[in-house]
């Protein structure tokens, strides 16, 4: 067998076996939203394998999501990253990306549910969620309806190996920072924590330093690795925009940080539920963190 190959496989069955007991591995993962390289199983993972990347984070194959992946395509996924000794790091669920509204609150906590069996399928325990989206942003008079609706979730979560991830994606309750830390706050915990993508936060305008970091460090899971402009939704790889990653970084490593890190560059086209990148731009990007990992 080759030996870096087989040097990844130890590494994943190191890291798989990390997972279950929701700590971190030794050194800080570097995994990726491999759906933004293509729609196509294989040539996810193959890519994935020659980028160099630690694992995947799953999404989407072909045009089903995450949450509707049937027990054989599971198997499948499962199968082919365990040869390319690829770790699966997070079922990358759509879980409350809609309007505020009671249908919606009944209707997310049932995904929720689902979410979660997946994620026991893939023998996995983080599950993204977001927070639903309110007229106006983050107004006071949706907080007690954003929290009752985040809280029931928690809860179904509580006491489980499962880790739900909250994203400040733009235009949620949580894309805010007070939103996001009102939440965090009231819920966080060991099955209750943040994932931060600077990006999302700088297409709105937002400062990563001050207004999420140093606060949010304590709540905080992993991260999602993609820069941007502020104002925009134009984004780039890391370091080359506005969103403060290096900063961010520098903070982390004071602090002495060691999540996982997803990649989900968007550097060929953004979408409401997902991206797209392409295998040369995803190398790129993998490359621009490295550099600055170094």
């Amino acid at each position: 067998m080759n030996v870096d190959l087989a040097f990844r496989r130890w590494r994943a069955k190191l890291r798989a076996y990390y997972n279950p007991l929701m700590a971190h591995a030794p050194a800080t993962l570097v995994t990726g939203f491999v759906d933004e390289i293509s729609p196509d199983l294989a040539e996810q993972i193959e890519a994935a394998a020659r980028i160099g990347l630690d694992g995947i984070d799953v999404r989407w194959i072909g045009k089903t999501n995450v949450l509707d992946l049937s027990a054989d395509q599971i198997s499948e996924i499962r199968s082919r990253c365990e040869d390319k000794g690829l770790v699966i790091s997070s079922i990358g669920s759509p879980v409350n990306k809609l309007d505020l509204t009671e249908a919606h609150r009944v209707q997310e906590l049932e995904r929720l549910k689902k979410a979660m069996e997946q994620a026991s399928a893939f023998g996995v325990t983080r599950i993204r969620v977001f927070s639903p989206r309110t007229d106006g942003g983050c107004r006071e008079e949706d907080w007690p309806a954003v929290r009752d609706w985040m809280a029931e979730q928690a809860a179904l979560a509580e006491g489980t190996d499962f880790v739900l991830v909250h994203e400040n994606d733009a235009d949620m309750y949580g894309a805010f920072p007070e939103g996001s830390r009102r939440i965090l706050e009231e819920l966080s915990g060991p099955n209750f924590k943040a994932v931060f993508d600077p990006a999302n936060s700088a297409c709105m305008g937002i400062k990563t330093i001050p207004d999420w970091f140093p606060w949010i460090i304590p709540h905080l899971d992993s991260l999602h690795i993609k820069d941007g402009i502020n104002g925009t939704r134009k984004f780039v790889p890391a370091g080359e925009g506005e969103a403060q990653i290096p900063e961010m970084l520098k903070l982390l490593v004071e602090a002495d940080w060691s999540g996982p890190m997803a990649l989900e560059p968007h550097l060929s086209e953004s979408g409401a539920f997902s991206g797209f990148t392409g295998e040369k731009l995803f190398a790129v990007a993998k490359e621009k963190l490295e550099a600055l990992l170094g």
